[in-house]
């Protein structure tokens, strides 16, 4: 008697990958994030790009686990999604870096500090010149 680990076979996914066919391998245990990641790697894109997955008629995909397996002659072609709008993290990181950066020129009042500096040059320069 055998457990029932030692039938499981990952599942397969076939891609059109420019006019070349790759095959790419995950188990029913990814959850659709790491199933994109592996898209995309496949695809040579960045791991973090939305992608969608389209059929042969082009019909989209869902890409998680349980999506329909296909064959070498039916490969699904990725396609990136330009969405042109940050998403709710990038939002809100790049919200936080702007208050951090205003709270550092503050605290060191960097613009102050710059004009101090250029005043103390021109007047060095100017008794370097008598």
């Amino acid at each position: 008697m055998g457990s029932g680990s030692s039938t499981y076979r990952p599942k397969c996914i076939y891609l059109d990958i420019d006019g070349r066919i790759q095959k790419v391998g995950f188990s029913k245990y990814c959850n659709s994030r790491d199933i994109v990641d592996l898209f995309c790697t496949a695809t040579g894109l960045p791991r973090n790009t939305t992608i969608s997955l389209l059929t042969v008629d082009n019909c989209m995909v869902s890409i998680d686990p349980t999506m329909p397996a296909n064959s070498e002659s039916t490969p699904y072609k990725v396609r990136p999604v330009a969405t042109g709008q940050l998403s709710e993290k990038e939002e809100l990181f790049q919200s936080v870096l702007t208050q951090v950066a205003e709270q550092f020129s503050r605290l060191f009042k960097i613009n102050e500090l710059k004009t101090e500096v250029a005043n103390h040059l021109a007047m060095l320069e100017k008794k370097v010149e008598w």
